[in-house]
């Protein structure tokens, strides 16, 4: 799993995409007597042409939902064809289980998600407002709260990425974690806690490594860093990247090695072997005990690190404070994983995100 985890449709028990979904049936002239749950409705968008319908849904969602449409059209609960939120079908034990899993997130997943003028904490919360509406004042505040901006100071580079403000770095931090960091966490761990697999099934990845910088200067956004959709050449080995992307022999070899692992793991059930430039992945809980899968959040991680300034490495944090940590593992341990997330998968706000 790359970039997030299952659970990411925001407000799933509301009623955004039904209208979404009237909207666009009203634009292609299939709503009579504005009932828009007719049969008459779904047979008219069923003949109505599929370029009108796409170029009419694409033109919609990107915008209500800039600049990708996320979030405007996805699967909501009925309790019927989708009996419960995705959450809570993962801690009522609901799902397919035996299933080995790499679960990963991107270092600057959500950067693309931030308006890169962003620099007022109104601005902060407004980068995932459009998604999460129905957030309460209280969860707000306490958001900002665990994101101080004097976390994100350090992160300005004003001779290379222009005038912008460590609020525009400590909103994409949020939107990372709120998108794709926390929900993976929440997932591995109610996966192996309610029966999925066993704990030595499960690795975790954070992916620092990008190709694309070259065509985000190209492009004006610097600031993206190792943005989101960065490990899918990597992935995928890519040898030949489009676009204006680094080729250079150094990321070719690091593609290599990141897909020859996660090859490993898909036909063996296991990373580990003989692979040049990669230590030892450790299970995401290795350190875990069949007591602590009782609490709902993980008191500890070990995760694979790919790229960075660390190069390729296993690092392991704690919740809490460590008095000896490698320099990787201090990096990881800047995150605030375990305070973060456990608030942001916590069940009030699950449920104020609607997932």
């Amino acid at each position: 799993m790359m970039s997030g985890g299952p659970g990411l449709n925001f407000n799933t028990m509301s009623d955004l995409v039904a209208k979404n979904t009237a909207d666009i049936a009203r634009k292609v002239q299939c709503v009579k007597n504005d009932d828009t749950q007719s049969l008459e409705t779904l047979e008219c968008l069923r003949k109505a042409p599929v370029e009108d319908l796409t170029n009419i849904s694409v033109s919609a969602s990107r915008a209500a939902r800039p600049p990708f449409g996320e979030g405007f059209f996805y699967p909501t609960y009925d309790a019927d064809f989708i009996p419960d939120r995705p959450t809570q079908s993962m801690r009522a034990g609901n799902f397919v289980k035996g299933v080995p899993v790499i679960a990963s997130w991107v270092t600057n997943d959500g950067a693309w998600y931030v308006p890169p003028l962003t620099s007022t904490d109104e601005g902060v919360l407004a980068s995932f407002g459009l998604w999460l509406y129905g957030l309460s004042e209280p969860t707000k505040a306490k958001l900002l709260d665990l994101y101080p901006v004097r976390d994100f100071e350090a992160m300005v580079r004003p001779d290379y990425d222009g005038d912008i403000s460590p609020q525009y770095y400590r909103a994409a931090q949020l939107n990372r974690d709120i998108w794709f960091t926390c929900p993976v966490l929440d997932f591995v761990w109610q996966y192996i806690k309610n029966g999925g697999v066993q704990p030595s099934q499960v690795r975790l990845c954070e992916h620092n490594a990008t190709r694309y910088t070259p065509v985000f200067e190209n492009m004006g956004v610097p600031m993206w860093r190792v943005s989101h959709l960065s490990d899918i050449p990597y992935v995928l080995n890519v040898q030949h990247l489009g676009g204006g992307a680094d080729n250079l022999a150094k990321q070719l070899a690091q593609a290599k090695i990141v897909s020859q692992t996660i090859i490993r793991f898909v036909s063996s059930g296991t990373p580990e072997g003989n692979r040049a430039g990669v230590e030892a992945w450790p299970a995401a809980f290795s350190l875990a005990t069949v007591k602590d899968f009782d609490k709902e959040f993980p008191a500890e991680i070990s995760l694979q690190l790919f790229g960075g300034p660390y190069g390729n490495r296993a690092v392991s944090v704690s919740k809490s404070s460590q008095d000896s940590m490698t320099k990787a593992e201090q990096a990881v341990h800047w995150e605030k994983l375990f305070e973060r997330c456990e608030f942001i998968t916590s069940a009030k706000v699950r449920e104020e995100f609607g997932v």
